[in-house]
């Protein structure tokens, strides 16, 4: 599988600090670190599109890679860890590049992507994805591209947990407690035979608009974080590994 990944080519740098890296991205690179397994932690510099271009052809922050350096060290089974974004800029402005053991098992986040119409947005609901990304145990080499998640059977005020997704050969659950992960969000009017009337009608309808106030507050939360810490395209794909 090695020889299928994609190469990084990065060098290394004796200088560190503030002062150095500023010099480094003054020559439009971007400083950081690889480190991992039995691999002594060392400086490098390297082109932030030549890792975006790998970001972008694999599974974002999931793709596995390989990594040459200037002084002909090789790494296999590379990931991007961590990194620092500048949200006014949007660019990245430092990396952490993580070696991995192939065989051992990580803690990855992986993109939960829904298929087929609901039977309750056919009758007006609306369909809502809680959790984007789920957490799952596998090895680099076991790594989903997304887990697939059948919602056409899921009725009015259905939900799927994390307990009924159906995970790849190789990969396991990484949660502790059950969550919700897709549900069938229904309208509290404009569906036939759903309305409520009366003193409750004005109850559910004042339940309702806070409702969904708080979701705009989440999500504008959720874009706000998104703006400070996000990689930008490509490199959005769910979360950095856990050893």
């Amino acid at each position: 599988m090695a020889s299928d990944m994609p190469t990084l080519e990065v060098e290394t740098r004796g200088d560190t600090g503030t002062s150095a890296s500023n010099k480094v991205r003054a020559n439009n690179l971007i400083p950081g670190v690889c480190y991992g397994g039995d691999t002594e932690s060392f400086p490098i510099k390297l082109d932030p599109e030549d890792l975006r271009d790998i970001l972008d052809e694999g599974h974002g922050r999931n793709t596995v890679f390989q990594v040459e350096t200037d002084n002909d060290r090789a790494f296999d089974y590379v990931l991007l860890r961590d990194f620092q974004f500048d949200p006014v800029k949007r660019i990245l402005t430092h990396v952490d590049l993580f070696v991995v053991d192939p065989d051992r098992t990580i803690e990855i986040d992986v993109p939960v992507a829904p298929y087929g119409e609901a039977e309750g947005v056919r009758v007006g609901g609306r369909l809502q994805v809680l959790r984007p990304e789920v957490p799952v145990e596998c090895t680099p080499k076991t790594i989903p591209d997304e887990i697939e998640v059948d919602v056409s059977e899921l009725g009015p005020e259905d939900a799927i947990s994390a307990s009924d997704l159906e995970y790849p050969d190789g990969v396991e659950p990484g949660y502790e407690t059950d969550y919700a992960v897709i549900r069938i969000m229904m309208p509290r009017t404009g569906v036939v035979g759903l309305e409520p009337e009366g003193p409750e009608a004005e109850d559910e309808e004042e339940e309702v608009e806070a409702e969904e106030a708080e979701e705009v507050e989440g999500e504008e939360a959720e874009e706000a974080e998104g703006a400070d810490e996000g990689p930008g395209s490509g490199a959005s794909a769910p979360g950095a590994p856990s050893v």
